[in-house]
């Protein structure tokens, strides 16, 4: 499902960067997969920052998004605004068009 994600993200970058939103990928890949995981970056031209989870980091994020630890569904979408706290814990994916890009018009917008 990431993978395929990934097709629709050319609108999205150009958005995100004309709007001087940077962009996180969180990767949950095991570190033995750490070929793959680069080649697919390198594969799918996805600029921003990649960090890939320690199994705590993993914990955490699983326990605050879905409420438990290993309890998870990729891909999840986030939206954080410039203070870096969590206005969107299920943002829609890129596939979603328009949809994705009115929800970051609204969450990110001062309140």
């Amino acid at each position: 499902p990431c993978l395929k994600e990934f097709e629709f993200s050319r609108l999205l970058f150009d958005y995100l960067d004309k709007n001087g939103i940077e962009i996180v990928y969180v990767s949950f890949d095991k570190v033995s997969e750490d070929n793959l995981w680069k080649t697919k970056i390198n594969e799918n031209k996805l600029f921003g920052n990649h960090i890939r989870a320690s199994k705590q980091l993993q914990d955490s994020l699983t326990t605050l998004i879905w409420g438990g630890i290993d309890a998870f569904s990729i891909p999840r979408y986030l939206l954080f605004d410039k203070n870096k706290k969590l206005v969107n814990i299920d943002a829609s994916p890129p596939s979603s068009g328009l949809k994705l890009f009115e929800e970051i018009e609204f969450d990110l917008k001062p309140k």
